[in-house]
């Protein structure tokens, strides 16, 4: 679990192209999996939005956690 997760402006961008239900619901599971690890289970066109935005998240959350580790090393 984190405490926080950096959401990217082009998350924003992609979903601006939703329609609002479908806007709302990736909103939802973006929040879940950057803050609580739960993968909402995505299927189809839905599946392709959000595998760039779950690599992101990871991603973001690898450099942190790197950084963190450095950081204890003294770097």
């Amino acid at each position: 679990m984190s405490m926080s997760f950096i959401f990217y402006e082009t998350f924003a961008k992609q979903l601006k192209c939703l329609d609002a239900e479908t806007r709302c619901k990736f909103y939802d599971a973006i929040i879940e999996y950057g803050l609580y690890e739960i993968e909402t289970a995505f299927t189809g066109i839905e599946l392709s939005v959000w595998i760039p935005i779950k690599e992101s998240i990871d991603n973001a959350k690898a450099r942190r956690e790197k950084s963190i580790d450095d950081g204890k090393r003294g770097g």
